[in-house]
């Protein structure tokens, strides 16, 4: 069975990395999920 909490606390930890290497594609992927949403 997974770990939820575990696997959550391991994405978090990858993204930041991501974030670390390549700040413009995490930047580009948050304007991308952003926007359709309305204010």
């Amino acid at each position: 069975m997974l770990n939820w909490n575990e696997y959550r606390k391991q994405l978090m930890g990858r993204i930041g990395e991501l974030g670390k290497l390549t700040p413009d594609t995490v930047t580009g992927y948050q304007a991308l999920s952003n926007a359709g949403k309305k204010n």
